[in-house]
């Protein structure tokens, strides 16, 4: 109940559901905010359910996405900002499954941290990908495919890399993909509780890196055939480069490369240039598979137990997605 005198400006407490008090030597008023006792709204529980989800999702990949939106502080604000750009993604799904009544078996639900099979965003940036995964459901695989293509005969060394986005120094791209565990079963667990959870599978990367060396024109219109002698003049050594630029190559010349899905469950690629010591990113999401037997194993009992806890493969990733070790 208010004390004082309203018209006087000394009116201190409430009037329903207006709250006055005064501050400065001034009477102000704000609207009260009533204590709700069951926050079980289905408008409530889908809130907490889509960021519970870009929560997790965050966790499972932070050794990425804390660095992985150009402009963006590593870290904290890049958490934030998977965050949200990702439950803006997820709310407009949310909302989809409940208006055909399939429920929010995409969802997770809250203190539950693990990964769920969806498209998130994992980089966002100024740079454009010549390179983009998608998924094939006839074939149950991945492909890879090159946005611009070379002829296979004859092809350039310097033409391949163009086409590929690596003819540029400082350049690199980053492979991720959510990699399941063969060995442990169940990949997904199904339940009423914690809806469609990855578990026992990681989060890997791998990279192909330009150093700073620019490409001579001698070198330039050597045979793409002869790649394997330009690595070293060119990349910086690692342990793949060699098997990735076979792929990369294969890619750009028309062919395209297919990723089984029975162990890999979403795939993506980033592309990151150094422009006057400042990052630039490509725009990116993870594509997931469609396929129910990768996802979610033939073992339907056994998905009903327990769900496990995915793991993330530790190392400096910032370091790792801006070219150092």
């Amino acid at each position: 109940m208010a004390t004082g005198n309203l018209f006087q400006g000394t009116a201190r407490g409430k009037v329903g559901d207006v709250v006055f008090y005064r501050t400065d030597g001034e009477q102000r008023s704000r609207v009260r905010v009533r204590k709700i006792k069951n926050p079980r709204s289905q408008a409530q529980q889908i809130q907490r359910a889509i960021t519970a989800t870009a929560v997790s999702a965050y966790s499972f990949m932070s050794q990425i996405c804390d660095h992985s939106f150009e402009g963006v502080q590593y870290g904290q604000k890049s958490m934030f900002y998977f965050n949200k750009i990702n439950a803006d993604k997820l709310r407009a799904t949310a909302g989809e499954l409940v208006n055909t009544g399939e429920g929010l078996v995409y969802f997770t639900a809250p203190r539950v941290t693990a990964l769920i099979p969806n498209e998130y965003v994992i980089s966002k940036g100024s740079l454009m990908n010549s390179l983009s995964y998608a998924y094939d459901a006839a074939k149950k695989a991945f492909v890879m495919s090159c946005a611009t293509t070379v002829k296979a005969e004859g092809a350039k060394f310097g033409d391949v890399l163009k086409a590929l986005g690596l003819l540029n120094p400082r350049t690199l791209l980053t492979f991720c993909s959510v990699h399941a565990n063969p060995k442990a079963a169940p990949l997904f667990v199904l339940s009423k509780t914690h809806g469609k959870v990855v578990a026992n599978c990681s989060f890997d990367y791998d990279r192909v890196e330009r150093n700073e060396v620019v490409v001579s024109q001698e070198d330039y219109d050597k045979p793409w055939t002869g790649y394997a002698d330009l690595l070293e003049k060119y990349f910086k050594a690692d342990l793949v480069l060699n098997s990735w630029m076979k792929r990369l190559g294969d890619v750009a010349t028309g062919t395209p490369f297919e990723i089984d899905d029975a162990d890999e469950l979403a795939v993506g690629v980033i592309k990151s240039e150094n422009v006057n010591e400042s990052w630039k990113r490509s725009s990116e999401s993870l594509v997931v598979s469609e396929n129910d037997e990768a996802l979610f194993g033939l073992d339907y009992d056994g998905m009903l137990q327990a769900w496990t806890e995915g793991t993330i493969e530790l190392g400096e990733s910032e370091w790792y997605l801006n070219g150092g070790k």
